[in-house]
């Protein structure tokens, strides 16, 4: 296994000088006359980042002379560091004023004193994020061994020339290549994402976000809080020479695994046997063992759903959906995870040459279409022969609209229902679906997203509980199947409804890893 060595004491080095209390003073953009400009100011990286200045003078005491423009940059100059803050990251948490019954306060000395929260802070200006460059993202994660044996191919990396237990893989999203990697310092556990090649900031960013994502979606555990973007003029990742605070969602999400290496968890395997054949040869004689369910998750496919997140926004939405559905109560949870799988089985029907047809001999289809067009006709010929008089141009645009939409559900005569491109995508896959799996996409969906009971009103909480749960574990495995495949992903995956049927209390067939 190859070695790939990081310097991160650099980072460190930058990220603790950022993070130093100061004190400097205060510049709005290019505007003088801004009540901050020039104004002494506490900076504080206890807890959260706050931004202090000193009580001011002011006349407006509704707010307006606070508040900057969400582009607009606050400047920071102290003796050592230049921190740089655009007004979109500025949020007022805490404004007081004087005391109005001190003989001492007057007209003309009256203060104002606002405490912000800051949620994104650089060392360099707006105007170093616009070049492209080399970055690196560090986020501080608690668990050192999130990519051990998951995924291959992976490789050891080597931190300040000291070995340790991290593990590295390499992506290649939109055709640029990344490492993403976990770093120990004593007690610091990074995760981390460096890019290969130069790349705009923009990009970097949702390059970052779309690793998160696939890893929460793949094993239903998001990382998030408070990063550190790292700019570098070359590829040696030597001297950090830019360092900005970035925010990523907080979560504390455990979800449901959908990927493993460790199928015990799920499933039960006979001991392994060995015995001697008749030319004294060790062979294994039972076959139910654990070793074919032993495959790390390519990062072929890995880079594949990033890319997938990068460039479809049906895939995207899909995925958020997933990741965050957990904490949804199921009332909430079983439709929106109707919607995911309805977003990717759109995304494969837009991806086909043709679309989807409820009959697809081509000598009916013509027959149909040329009895489509003599129907638009005749309808068109109705409008032309009963439009009223005098009407108004808004009620004569309403008449015409009416039968404009006549003609466009006559031109989707021959289209496919929504049941069929729900089915469609998994027969392209060859996944034939169970019973319980086609209940839930042809009659459950529509009971959910037509406002129909999903149970008997006899039934009670737990029993409808119940069947919600297994319903969304059933969903949540059909739209992961269909991410999966569109990423070229072949192989085990876990079966959510079997692995919670001791919740749900379904009998469900097959085992707790399912072949795709």
């Amino acid at each position: 296994m190859a070695i790939i060595n990081k310097l991160i004491v650099p980072n460190l080095q930058l990220l603790k000088s950022l993070k130093t209390d100061r004190k400097g003073v205060l510049e709005v953009g290019t505007s003088p006359k801004h009540p901050y400009t020039n104004l002494n100011c506490n900076i504080s990286f206890i807890d959260n980042i706050t931004l202090e200045p000193d009580p001011y003078i002011t006349k407006k005491m509704q707010g307006a002379d606070y508040k900057i423009k969400a582009e607009t940059e606050l400047k920071l100059s102290c003796t050592d560091i230049d921190y740089y803050i655009l007004g979109k990251h500025i949020i007022p948490k805490h404004i007081s004023f004087p005391n109005f019954d001190d003989p001492m306060v007057t007209n003309s000395s009256i203060t104002k004193k606002v405490i912000s929260n800051i949620h994104s802070i650089s060392n360099k200006s707006k105007t170093h994020y616009k070049k492209k460059k080399y970055y690196r993202l560090l986020l501080p994660i608690k668990d050192v061994t999130i990519l051990m044996r998951d995924f291959q191919p992976s490789w050891c990396i080597q931190i300040d020339s000291l070995n340790g237990p991290d593990i590295l893989i390499k992506l290649s999203i939109d055709s640029q290549e990344y490492h993403f990697y976990t770093v120990k310092k004593k007690e610091e556990t990074f995760l981390g994402i460096d890019s290969q090649s130069k790349i705009s900031y923009d990009e970097f960013t949702r390059v970052c976000n779309s690793i998160l994502m696939t890893y929460a979606f793949l094993k239903g555990k998001y990382f998030g809080g408070e990063g550190y973007l790292f700019s570098y003029n070359n590829k040696k990742f030597e001297n950090p020479i830019g360092i900005k605070t970035i925010d990523y969602a907080k979560s504390n999400l455990k979800g449901f695994e959908l990927h493993t290496v460790s199928p015990h968890k799920y499933m039960k395997f006979q001991e392994m046997k060995i015995e001697k054949d008749k030319n004294g040869v060790l062979q294994r004689v039972n076959r139910n063992t654990s070793l074919e369910y032993l495959n790390e998750f390519p990062t072929e496919n890995y880079s594949n759903l990033c890319s997938l997140i990068n460039s479809n926004g049906q895939v995207l939405r899909s995925i958020i959906i997933l990741i965050n559905s957990h904490s949804n109560t199921l009332e909430l949870k079983v439709p929106s995870l109707f919607v995911a799988l309805e977003n990717i089985s759109k995304m494969f029907a837009e991806n086909d040459k043709g679309e989807s047809t409820l009959i697809e001999e081509t000598e009916i289809a013509k027959a149909l279409k040329k009895i489509t067009y003599n129907a638009k006709k005749e309808v068109n010929q109705l409008k032309r022969d009963n439009e009223p008089k005098n009407l108004s141009e808004a009620d004569l645009k309403a008449y015409k609209a009416n039968y404009a939409r006549i003609c466009s559900k006559l031109d989707r005569l021959n289209s496919g229902t929504n049941n069929k491109k729900l089915s469609e995508p998994f027969d392209k896959f060859n996944y034939k679906l169970s019973q319980d799996e086609s209940d839930a996409v042809f009659i459950d969906r529509n009971k959910f997203l037509h406002g129909d009971d999903f149970l008997s009103n006899s039934l009670d909480y737990e029993a409808e509980f119940k069947g919600l749960f297994h319903i969304s574990m059933i969903v949540h495995k059909l739209t992961a199947i269909l991410l999966l495949k569109a990423s070229g992903f072949s192989g085990h995956i876990v079966n959510l409804p079997k692995v919670y049927s001791y919740i749900s209390e379904e009998k469900v067939k097959g085992k707790g890893l399912v072949k795709i």
